[in-house]
């Protein structure tokens, strides 16, 4: 068979670096999400449901994305929209308390980026790091690691 007529391979690196991902974080939030939980001061109560839902969403959460794409026909822009949102979902998370103008801020940043305006991304950053480095080396910087 010449190399005009071959197939080409499928490559495995992305599938390989996803179901990396996702397993580290599956086996590193189930041993130790519940510790740091408790060390956040949560109730074991809050704790349980949290560590519940984690287990649930990998119950039915593929069946219904398996679902959507199927009927859709749209995998790989579902696949986009998925971890875009999970992102922005998670985002408000990384936000100390204080920095009440960080989620605009972010928001600002991933509007440039979607319009591929690298001077926009660049500008959001500054804005970031004007308004919140003098708060963060008073404040969070010096903080007792937990």
């Amino acid at each position: 068979m010449t190399a005009a007529l071959a197939a080409p391979r499928p490559t495995v690196v992305p599938f390989a670096a996803v179901s990396f991902a996702y397993f580290a974080y599956a086996g590193l939030m189930s041993t130790y999400g519940p510790l740091w939980y408790q060390s956040l001061g949560y109730s074991t109560f809050a704790i349980g449901v949290l560590t519940s839902l984690q287990s649930s969403t990998r119950l039915f959460s593929p069946y219904a994305w398996g679902w959507l794409a199927d009927h859709t026909g749209r995998r790989e822009q579902l696949l986009r929209v998925a971890a875009g949102g999970s992102l922005a979902a998670s985002a408000g998370f990384f936000a100390p308390a204080g920095y009440t103008n960080w989620a605009s801020i972010a928001k600002d940043g991933a509007k440039a980026a979607r319009a591929a305006d690298l001077g926009g991304v660049k500008a959001s950053c500054r804005g970031c790091h004007d308004q919140y480095k003098k708060p963060y080396k008073a404040d969070l910087r010096t903080r007792p690691v937990p």
